[in-house]
């Protein structure tokens, strides 16, 4: 399953979270891929509905944009499917603090759907 954010006024994208399951993996597995152009080292952090704050790193960028994959162990997954609202945060390329808000309506269904 997968969730595209992009600017309004622009239709620029900003944010690909894509969610699912790896060939006989039995726990879920996350994407974001935010676009070129990003500060670095700070990697992003994730929020759900202003619980803790995950931080992780920028795995690879490409073409696409920059890709972060992670495990989604049972505590996240819990605050994945009970959450309304995940924030994904990082550095713009003049280090401005940028907040893409995530819907997480309809995760618990669409995830059922991938088994």
């Amino acid at each position: 399953m997968f969730q595209n954010v992009v600017v309004k006024e622009t239709r620029q994208p900003v944010l690909q979270a894509v969610f699912g399951y790896m060939d006989g993996a039995d726990t879920p597995v996350g994407v974001f891929v935010l676009p070129l152009g990003i500060y670095l080292p700070p990697g992003l952090t994730l929020q759900i509905d202003k619980g803790q704050v995950y931080e992780m790193a920028l795995e690879i960028c490409g073409r696409k944009g920059c890709r972060v994959r992670f495990g989604i162990d049972d505590k996240l997954l819990g605050l994945f499917k009970s959450g309304s609202i995940a924030e994904v945060a990082f550095q713009n390329g003049v280090r401005k603090p940028m907040r893409v808000p995530l819907s997480l309506k309809g995760f618990t269904a669409a995830l059922g759907q991938l088994r």
